[in-house]
């Protein structure tokens, strides 16, 4: 009833019985194992994609899943998500938070993104290279400068270009109570 039915209280009640057998039938609770189990339907949409460090619930299924021709698709439909815990806050640069990370990762974009199979590729970025001061003496002992080449034709939502300055221009916030300090996430590098 849980998968096929169409109506709230169904899936309500299934849901309740659910856990009645989970919590007076199962012989065993395992209290302490780390695991995130997560639930979808594909009875509508298709394009999941499973992510080596988040499941299905992640940023690629959000990004690739459509609604099923057989329902009008690939356009269109409703894709409900859920999250265990409200969000912490809105920057992204101070939150340590992974339900956080699961609303911010689908409002903000970045130089890089964590493929599904865990790889890090480009994103915003082309390319980039690491600097220390033994590689460049322009960059201060003890520092590493990330120059970042933008992917060209990239654009705002309003059709603006986005530019390296944009990119450059966040900034890390208040990191401690007794002082406010701010450091520049990446120099970025015009073509």
């Amino acid at each position: 009833m849980l998968l096929h039915s169409v109506h709230y209280d169904d899936v309500y009640q299934a849901a309740i019985e659910m856990q009645r057998i989970f919590t007076y039938e199962c012989p065993i609770i395992v209290c302490y194992e780390n695991m995130l189990l997560n639930a979808y339907r594909n009875d509508r949409f298709e394009g999941h994609v499973t992510s080596a460090l988040q499941g299905v619930t992640n940023w690629w299924t959000n990004f690739k899943v459509n609604l099923k021709d057989v329902f009008g698709g690939p356009y269109g439909g409703t894709f409900r998500i859920s999250n265990s815990l409200d969000m912490d806050t809105f920057n992204f640069m101070v939150s340590s938070s992974e339900n956080t990370k699961n609303v911010l990762d689908n409002l903000y974009d970045s130089l890089l993104r964590r493929a599904p199979d865990g790889t890090d590729i480009f994103w915003l970025a082309d390319s980039y290279v690491v600097e220390t001061h033994d590689d460049n003496p322009g960059v201060p002992d003890g520092y590493t400068r990330f120059t970042f080449q933008m992917t060209p034709n990239v654009t705002w939502t309003d059709g603006h270009t986005l530019t390296a300055d944009d990119v450059a221009r966040q900034r890390v916030g208040q990191h401690s109570r007794e002082r406010h300090y701010y450091i520049t996430l990446c120099y970025a590098k015009r073509k």
